[in-house]
């Protein structure tokens, strides 16, 4: 096996400069934020040439705050879906829309989390499907990961407005009819 990064060759070239680092925030005992943290972010803006940078603890945390800062709409939601493949072979983020597969493949199982509240895992069966460009299953095909926005609210508006009018439209020729037989 080829390592994608040789991270103990890497370690061992700067070691002193990173144990001096790491026992520097161990004698300051800020672990969070801190003055290095500042540091940080003050050369990470410099570097990239932003007015700021925010430095979080995780990757999904750093997702988390670009898609607030680009306006996910309330009631929104993020899909995010990772290829099958290793990390290495990953061939970039594509934002997508949504794809079909056949529903009556679908399965939805519940599990919990570690601290034991419910979530569902949606799974569909492992069937060729199509893998239109520009959609999640798309992106996947490609080995991309996929990003798409969705929202909570699955009511087909353009209907509902169609069969709000058809059943005004009835109630008004109700009430015309029975005004006609009082007479």
């Amino acid at each position: 096996m080829i390592p994608f990064v040789d991270l103990r060759a890497q370690y061992q070239s700067i070691k002193g400069e990173i144990d001096a680092a790491v026992l520097g925030v161990l004698d300051s005992c800020q672990f969070t934020l801190g003055s290095e943290v500042a540091k940080f972010e003050e050369e990470f803006a410099a570097y990239t040439s932003s007015r700021f940078a925010i430095g979080v603890n995780t990757g999904t945390s750093a997702l988390h705050l670009a898609l607030l800062a680009a306006g996910i709409a309330p009631g929104g939601l993020v899909n995010v879906n990772f290829p099958a493949c290793p990390a290495s072979e990953v061939a970039g983020i594509e934002l997508t829309r949504q794809g079909r597969r056949n529903a009556e493949l679908m399965r939805v199982e519940e599990r919990r989390d570690g601290r034991g509240f419910p979530y569902y895992w949606l799974m569909a069966q492992r069937v060729p499907y199509e893998q239109k460009e520009g959609t999640d299953l798309g992106a996947l095909a490609a080995k991309k990961i996929s990003i798409t926005p969705l929202r909570l609210d699955l009511t087909d508006h353009d209907s509902r407005l169609r069969l709000e009018q058809a059943f005004a439209q009835a109630t008004q020729e109700k009430r015309r009819r029975s005004g006609e037989g009082a007479g």
